[in-house]
């Protein structure tokens, strides 16, 4: 049961995580491709980049050095010096933050280089990175989980609450009769053993026994007559 309610939660928060960071990608995709568009023309990202609420940037060059960044950021870069060594190749993606405990700037972070395969001077730009708060994204998957630990223990309750009463119930007449046979055991009273039934009598069976007395005396013997032993009168019981 606990597998069972584990797996279908683990489904259910990886279906909804992967809607919200496909959300989020597409986000940052599109304000990369602006800031990218803007940095390989030369035309200033401030005026380029069109950056709402919780969307941030930077423009970078080979050694990881701030040449450009909007409002809101600290001075430092973004990017780690690994991160920055593998977007100067290909396009990068990261988070900054986790998501428990909670992180006080989290961050998903886009990094695409502005001249793919060449490493551009120190002081040029060489890599654009866009950023977006995971805030709300992360405040939804940590309700999300605490409802599905709410849920999985309810129906873990209910379910053990269901299956003792059942189990409980199935063996009420086992408990019953081991009480019985312990008390018999033990010399109880008051226990009437079952009378055999009636037996009947079937051809070719043996002959009922039979009771034996003495017959009473005739009238017409005499009281002087002589004294003789009385015939028996057996009668079957």
């Amino acid at each position: 049961m606990l597998v069972v309610l584990t797996g279908a939660g683990a489904f259910v928060y990886l279906r909804v995580r992967y809607a919200l960071d496909l959300r989020l990608d597409e986000d940052l995709t599109t304000q990369s491709t602006q800031l990218t568009s803007a940095a390989r023309s030369g035309t200033p990202l401030a005026a380029a980049a069109r950056t709402g609420q919780g969307e941030y940037w930077q423009l970078l060059d080979s050694t990881n050095h701030v040449l450009a960044a909007s409002p809101g950021l600290p001075a430092g870069s973004l990017l780690t010096p690994d991160q920055l060594n593998r977007a100067l190749r290909q396009p990068v993606r990261a988070d900054r933050g986790t998501l428990l405990p909670i992180s006080p700037r989290p961050l998903r972070l886009y990094a695409v280089p502005v001249q793919p395969g060449t490493a551009p001077a120190a002081g040029q730009p060489a890599v654009t990175v866009a950023a977006v708060r995971r805030d709300q994204r992360d405040e939804a998957l940590r309700e999300l989980i605490g409802q599905l630990a709410l849920a999985n223990l309810a129906a873990l309750a209910i379910a053990s609450l269901v299956g003792y009463r059942l189990a409980r119930a199935a063996l009420a007449p086992v408990e019953c009769y081991r009480s019985e046979a312990a008390r018999i055991a033990a010399g109880a009273t008051g226990y009437a053993s079952p009378s055999p039934p009636p037996t009947t009598r079937s051809p070719g069976s043996a002959a009922p026994s039979t009771a034996c007395s003495p017959p009473r005396t005739p009238r017409w013997i005499g009281s002087g007559s002589s004294s003789t032993t009385p015939a028996m009168n057996c009668a079957p019981r």
